[in-house]
């Protein structure tokens, strides 16, 4: 760097320092006038007298306490129903190839909640009034359908309608079609079918 660039760079910082100087000065006038300082008479021999502030009052509120709230009663049967498949007397999640007949059976009480979005399809029920199958309506989905009628979950209603027609002719993953219909209360003289895909 060559000699009047040096000055040039020197005067600058120079200028900023005095600049910031500037700038700060009002602020801290402000602070040490503000701040309370002993004094002393000239000649006198009194020693200086500490000035005391008493802090602000501070004022506490107390926290209100918060309404507890309850939570919303759920409106399905406990426990949840859900199907089971019966293979020779014992009813299982899974089947055995080589084992006898299978069937399914309604574990706990069906209810439905009504239809909504995405549930909109008609329920079928028997002479008793017990809900017996669904018929999907456009733009149904899987989960919904299982919450309208209070299902612990959704697998082993695809399970157990995967073994049956129409159902058992395509993968549970191409989804539902208007039209398909679900049993929810499996018929124990039914025989119930893997998959065939």
């Amino acid at each position: 760097m060559n000699r009047t660039a040096r000055i040039a760079t020197w005067v600058a910082s120079a200028a900023i320092v005095a600049g910031l100087v500037a700038i700060a000065s009002p602020a801290i006038g402000g602070m040490l006038a503000s701040s309370p300082s002993p004094t002393r008479a000239s000649g006198s021999s009194e020693k200086p007298t500490p000035v005391t502030t008493t802090p602000a009052e501070v004022r506490v509120s107390p926290t209100p306490t918060p309404t507890p709230v309850a939570a919303p009663e759920d409106p399905c049967p406990s426990p949840r129903p859900s199907i089971s498949l019966v293979q020779d007397g014992r009813r299982t999640g899974y089947y055995n190839e080589g084992g006898g007949t299978v069937t399914g059976v309604l574990d706990g009480e069906l209810t439905d909640l009504g239809p909504r979005e995405f549930a909109k399809g008609t329920v079928k029920r028997n002479a008793a009034g017990e809900i017996v199958s669904y018929t999907v309506a456009p733009g149904d989905v899987y989960d919904l359908i299982y919450e309208r009628f209070c299902f612990t979950d959704y697998y082993s209603v695809i399970s157990y309608n995967n073994g049956l027609e129409p159902l058992r002719s395509r993968p549970a993953y191409r989804g539902l079609q208007p039209g398909d219909v679900l049993i929810l209360r499996p018929d124990p003289a039914v025989r119930w079918r893997p998959p065939a895909y």
